[in-house]
């Protein structure tokens, strides 16, 4: 937890000795020392695989109303080198950064962290804008894509509430500028004084932790949804001034009114932002749905158990009961989802769906949600606590990757078929890796099948896969614009 030298010992050290030794500088110096040659294959693995899961979940997700809305709200600003994906249009890194990330997070398929949310659309939407505009070599941006993920989960991770200041107040959104400023001040090449100006600087745009205020108790969910939008933005912004030269705060972590005060944390830890073996990238997790993480277990169970009844129609199914952590049963049970949020954080709206069997990238659209049938599944859904099960997420952390859930389909003829998850595909543990290969390889033709065809579609899976070693950005953002 937080430790803070006396203030005898503070005036024996000269202010460089203080900011050199202080968590913000530890930080910045990890963020600097990131190299791709000297990273782990699988590590880089990972990445790479989260760069192409991004840019298929950005593709798909420009024609969302999300992203459409956005877009008449918030207007592009054309005239640039950063290509909005989705799109043949290119715009100012700024504007591509804010309008890929909402698309890449729209459907709600983006990657996901044990505890920094959606690291993958800010900060790949971040990093990809300023690598086109700066001309940057396919390492250079993986490079500073890792060190995105690395710098907003450290930061995630030091300033993580106790569970009691968590029920009242959370957000992963308050974190993810650090991540897209670190990726971004990678590209710019900034050194450590420059990251430590660049924190100091993004701390101040980042967005309050609102989750609690996500419209849970009200008749629909807000569509800032996981605010990943404003962290992109933010953070090439954010960048590009410490870049210049702008004075900010050099010390946004340090001290008992440090960065963590700020997102409404009642703890701090400095050791994840000391640590320089571990790869929090390990942890990612790629959706198999596109719907909130939290909700994974109860579908991957519930599949099980359809699996085992034989895949019954509808209306042969009398009961489902979902069992499951106390935020889900009492967040997620919205029998009749009215938007495409309300749909992603519903639980019966997601089970209608994969017993319909209705394609991955329609499950948002209004006709899918309104279908007589769907609806008729819906209202057989029940949620129900199990006190046992938040115990154990609360005791593990609150890993979002391992909520379990219990499902049970009773059908008319008073047989019942019953399925247990803990941790969900997407992990990619030994035992769920090639089950999540294929899963993304399939995830992803179906997404960039919205906007390509098939020969464009390997043609940019080609394009990708060679970013490690292409010598710019060329090919991949060619590929990109490629539209049918």
């Amino acid at each position: 937890m937080w430790f803070w030298p006396h203030a005898t010992q503070i005036s024996s050290m000269n202010d460089k000795e203080q900011i050199e030794s202080s968590p913000t500088s530890s930080l910045a110096r990890l963020a600097v020392g990131i190299t791709w040659n000297t990273t782990p294959a699988d590590v880089q693995q990972r990445v790479l695989l989260a760069v192409r899961d991004t840019l298929a979940c950005g593709v798909a997700g420009y024609d969302t109303p999300l992203a459409r809305m956005h877009r008449v709200s918030n207007p592009v600003t054309a005239g640039g080198r950063s290509l909005i994906i989705g799109s043949t249009e290119f715009a100012s890194a700024q504007s591509a950064a804010f309008h890929n990330a909402t698309a890449m997070n729209a459907m709600d398929f983006d990657d996901t962290a044990a505890v920094s949310g959606h690291p993958g659309a800010p900060i790949l939407g971040a990093a990809l804008a300023v690598a086109q505009e700066c001309g940057a070599s396919g390492p250079e941006l993986l490079t500073s894509v890792l060190t995105g993920y690395e710098v907003a989960a450290r930061v995630a991770v030091a300033c993580r509430p106790s569970h009691q200041q968590y029920l009242l107040v959370h957000g992963s959104q308050s974190v993810l500028g650090f991540g897209t400023v670190a990726a971004v001040a990678k590209l710019l090449k900034l050194d450590e004084e420059g990251y430590r100006n660049a924190f100091g600087i993004v701390a101040a745009l980042c967005p309050v932790p609102l989750a609690g205020k996500f419209g849970w108790d009200e008749r629909q969910l807000s569509w800032i949804k996981d605010n990943v939008n404003w962290p992109a933005e933010a953070g090439v912004r954010a960048a590009k001034l410490a870049a210049e030269g702008f004075p900010a705060s050099r010390t946004i972590f340090d001290g008992p009114k440090g960065f963590w005060r700020m997102m409404a944390s009642d703890q701090f830890d400095r050791a994840p932002l000391l640590d320089r073996k571990t790869f929090y990238t390990r942890a990612l997790a790629f959706k198999p749905y596109p719907c909130c993480r939290w909700m994974h277990s109860a579908l991957q169970a519930f599949e099980g158990a359809f699996a085992d009844a034989s895949q019954p129609r509808g209306d042969r199914i009398a009961h489902i009961t979902v069992t499951t952590t106390a935020a889900v049963a009492h967040g997620f049970g919205n029998l009749s989802p009215a938007t495409m949020i309300d749909a992603q954080f519903s639980v019966p709206h997601a089970i209608a769906a994969l017993c319909l069997g209705t394609p991955f990238e329609r499950w948002w659209d209004q006709a899918t949600r309104e279908r007589p049938n769907a609806r008729a599944l819906m209202s057989k859904v029940k949620l129900e606590e199990d006190p046992a099960m938040t115990k154990a997420f609360v005791s593990n952390g609150r890993n979002v990757n391992a909520i379990p859930a219990h499902v049970c389909i009773e059908l008319l003829d008073g047989t019942r078929h019953e399925a247990f998850c803990e941790t969900p595909f997407g992990v990619m543990t030994e035992s769920d890796d090639d089950m999540t290969h294929l899963m993304l390889a399939r995830k992803h033709h179906a997404l960039f099948a919205t906007k390509y065809e098939d020969e464009a579609i390997d043609q940019l899976l080609d394009a990708i896969h060679a970013i490690p070693c292409s010598p710019d950005l060329d090919k991949l953002t060619h590929c990109l614009a490629a539209l049918h």
